[in-house]
């Protein structure tokens, strides 16, 4: 897992107003339910992934498979290390591991293959609507416009681009396969010897 920023609305410390105007309204809004249904918007005052953010997460998106327990492996941010956060994420019947400081950009698997063939196509959404189309009037039409180029671009990052980045971060299961390839460890082996103690 890992978070990436996608910004909306590139926020400035200046609002522009009339001449002559007293006080400058400014409005916020934290509704996440905006844009396309393919995405999963969360929203935070300060823009950060803080605990109440990666318990929404663990909630909505990390649940338990009946495939069986699953690796989890997280950067070494502060919110991914807190108690509550490890006890939602072993309740789901996950281990998790964490990638030591520093070192994000060549063993976290998003970060070596995934992010920056996602953003260039973001990007590559944004330039090419906006030569045909005018830019939205709204920050609502902005949200939902970006959401809709974060869906598009996330559907061109394929199966293999993600094992890529597996592979190059050093990240790579070993050991039986089930005829579908996927990595496997049965319960139990009955040609194994079992050792008792004496």
């Amino acid at each position: 897992m890992d978070q990436t920023a996608i910004f909306i609305d590139m926020g400035g410390n200046t609002t522009i107003d009339f001449t002559g105007s007293v006080t400058v309204d400014v409005h916020q809004v934290w509704d996440p339910s905006f844009g396309d249904n393919r995405v999963d918007h969360t929203v935070q005052q300060k823009a950060y992934c803080n605990e109440a953010v990666m318990q929404e997460w663990i909630e909505r998106n990390w649940k338990p498979t009946v495939d069986g327990c699953r690796l989890l492996i997280l950067d070494s941010l502060k919110v991914h290390k807190m108690n509550s956060v490890r006890e939602a994420l072993e309740g789901n019947c996950t281990q998790v591991e964490f990638v030591p400081p520093g070192i994000t950009g060549i063993s976290q698997p998003m970060d070596v293959a995934v992010m920056k063939p996602f953003k260039d196509a973001v990007r590559r959404f944004y330039r090419q609507y906006h030569i045909d189309h005018p830019f939205p009037t709204s920050t609502t039409e902005k949200r939902a416009l970006l959401s809709r180029f974060v869906a598009e671009a996330w559907d061109q990052v394929t199966d293999q681009t993600i094992v890529r980045g597996f592979v190059k971060a050093g990240i790579v299961p070993t050991g039986p396969r089930d005829e579908l390839g996927r990595f496997r460890v049965s319960d139990s082996f009955d040609e194994a010897p079992i050792v008792e103690n004496a």
